[in-house]
């Protein structure tokens, strides 16, 4: 019913755009406004002409020229408790706005979202990207809120708390060390010991976004109101897909020009990913991988049990650092890259 509904309303207007989020795995947003095919998240490294096989398609419906049918409504309520709490506006994590009716379609791997755009765009952010990434490690793998570069063919990742200067720390790092690779700002993969990135835009507070774009020329006329979406190429930086993580920072920021740089065991940086990082508890996305296994138990307590073990064997074999310094000071980030060569 709910693919009728949807494909009716798009045949007079229809948007469409292709992305590469991770190594094999591409998706398909279609939308009823140019605005909904999330062109404002991805890196123009990340668009694609083709399409796949069993690719996921993200269907966003602007609702603001429509009356949403009450029989949808109800079919997306009852679908699962995900749809029924986005009807009420909480999306995910601090993610709230108007109603959003969502349907996820789990065999046909797809979504229908409705709502009004601004809406849509967030959900689309704080909930379908993320279990969409986490969905494609649950039987080997590992999804993490991380940044990742590598450097001298060593990869790096940083973690830390929300607005800790993650974004900041990197982009001090690329711009004095233009050997370094971006992979990526906010989601990372790792399966099979490589570690994968999505080729997102990155969003930079306003003071920042200021700096950053007084000094690109191409970006000097960006407008930036508050937090701002760059593209990593404009940023000029240079951009890789996957690597082999060597070292990981927990970073935290410090502007009072104080530097620390304080080994971890492998012990306690999993514990650090375990409350800053790992996809399935700090995006709450447990309610959703009971919904996917049909409150199947054992084969839960089974893909939990390795997704443990994968994010264990994260940090084992890593050196790990505990990091505190100002990240817009280049003396102090010298002596954090000159620990980690």
């Amino acid at each position: 019913m709910i693919k009728e509904y949807i494909k009716k309303i798009i045949e007079s207007e229809r948007y469409e755009a292709f992305y590469n989020i991770i190594e094999n795995e591409d998706i398909s947003v279609i939308s009823n406004n140019k605005k909904g095919t999330m062109e404002k998240y991805f890196s123009k490294s990340a668009k694609i002409n083709s399409t796949r096989e069993n690719m996921y398609s993200i269907y966003i419906i602007d609702n603001e020229n429509i009356v949403v049918d009450e029989r949808i409504k109800e079919l997306c309520k009852k679908s699962s408790l995900r749809s029924k709490r986005m009807l009420n506006g909480y999306y995910n994590l601090n993610h709230f706005g108007n109603e959003i009716c969502l349907y996820h379609d789990f065999n046909e791997r797809t979504f229908y979202v409705i709502g009004c755009i601004k809406d849509c765009c967030h959900v689309f952010w704080s909930y379908i990207l993320k279990w969409i990434l986490t969905e494609y490690v649950l039987e080997s793998g590992v999804h993490l809120k991380g940044t990742l570069i590598e450097r001298n063919n060593e990869g790096v990742l940083i973690i830390g708390g929300k607005s800790s200067g993650k974004s900041t720390l990197v982009n001090k790092i690329l711009n004095m060390d233009k050997k370094t690779y971006f992979i990526s700002n906010t989601h990372v993969v790792v399966k099979r010991g490589i570690a994968l990135g999505v080729h997102s835009n990155i969003n930079f507070r306003k003071e920042m976004a200021i700096d950053i774009c007084s000094k690109i020329k191409k970006l000097n006329n960006t407008k930036i109101t508050g937090c701002t979406n760059l593209d990593p190429i404009d940023l000029e930086y240079k951009l890789k897909g996957k690597c082999k993580i060597k070292y990981i920072i927990f970073y935290q920021y410090n502007n009072k020009g104080e530097y620390y740089c304080e080994p971890c065991s492998d012990k306690d940086m999993f514990t650090l990913l375990s409350m800053y990082s790992e996809a399935l508890n700090i995006y709450s996305l447990r309610d959703d991988l009971i919904n996917y296994y049909n409150g199947n138990v054992n084969k839960i307590k089974k893909i939990l049990n390795n997704y443990n073990q994968n994010l264990i064997d994260v940090s084992k074999y890593t050196k790990n650092y505990i990091v505190t310094a100002d990240a817009c000071e280049e003396e102090l980030i010298q002596k954090l890259l000159d620990n980690i060569q």
